[in-house]
């Protein structure tokens, strides 16, 4: 990892348990590529997100 850091890999995650974390810089750059995206883009990802949840075994 560069030294630079860019503005998303410094965002903190809250989970459940209110712990904090840094991003890991592949979350990081898919953060950057949904920032890009159309509002409709991003309506579309967060429904696919919403079912990948819903069906996860996980």
């Amino acid at each position: 990892m560069s030294s630079n850091k860019g503005v998303s890999q410094l965002i903190f995650v809250f989970w459940p348990r209110r712990r904090l974390r840094i991003l890991t810089d592949e979350e990081a750059r898919l953060i950057e590529h949904f920032r890009t995206l159309s509002e409709a883009d991003r309506v579309a990802m967060r429904y696919l997100t919403s079912a990948f949840k819903e069906v996860s075994r996980f």
